[in-house]
């Protein structure tokens, strides 16, 4: 409770994700804060612990307020359709996109080497100015056609990959589906 009221991690929780901006000007301990964009390995440190925030909160209020925030945060990530926040969403405040969660299973590639991969020159896709989030496209293009990626990285990163040289351990799939057969999204 010392850490939710005196040090504000309630109040903070509860910022609306759609008012996040750089901090331009802002220096704490030597770093301008307002370097770079969005930091996707934040949105996977936070959405790992909502499972557990949300299942022990100290009161219901307390539940209802991080369920609101959860919300608030997979509506800002959910044009990325990543099925690990449309699970923990749908396990917490309720929320869940099905068709999304349920494309990401069914997409997801086998081969999980890091090949390079080039989308940027495609003429395809419809390009959005830059922006805070690095949402480079309208829509995300499928999976099997993305840079094989963890979920803390951009989902609308066009380009990547390391020639092969790598190859990701499968955990990008197998907790999305192992989520999806304990919530009864899949049999």
């Amino acid at each position: 409770m010392k850490l939710l009221n005196k040090h504000h991690y309630l109040q903070n929780i509860q910022i609306d994700y759609r008012k996040i901006a750089p901090t331009k000007g802002y220096i704490h301990d030597g770093i301008d804060m307002g370097n770079g964009g969005w930091n996707h390995s934040d949105d996977e440190m936070a959405f790992l612990t909502y499972w557990v925030l949300y299942k022990y909160a100290f009161t219901d209020d307390l539940k209802k307020a991080y369920a609101g925030a959860i919300r608030n945060h997979w509506e800002m990530e959910r044009p990325e359709k990543n099925a690990v926040w449309n699970l923990i969403t749908k396990g917490t405040s309720g929320d869940f996109d099905e068709e999304a969660t349920m494309w990401f299973l069914r997409t997801f590639p086998m081969d999980m080497v890091r090949w390079t991969t080039r989308n940027s020159h495609r003429k395809d896709l419809t390009f959005l100015p830059d922006n805070f989030r690095g949402q480079t496209t309208e829509t995300l293009i499928p999976l099997d056609e993305q840079p094989m990626h963890r979920h803390n990285a951009n989902a609308f990163n066009l380009d990547g990959g390391d020639g092969g040289k790598s190859e990701l351990a499968g955990d990008e799939y197998l907790l999305p589906y192992w989520m999806a057969r304990y919530l009864k999204v899949i049999e």
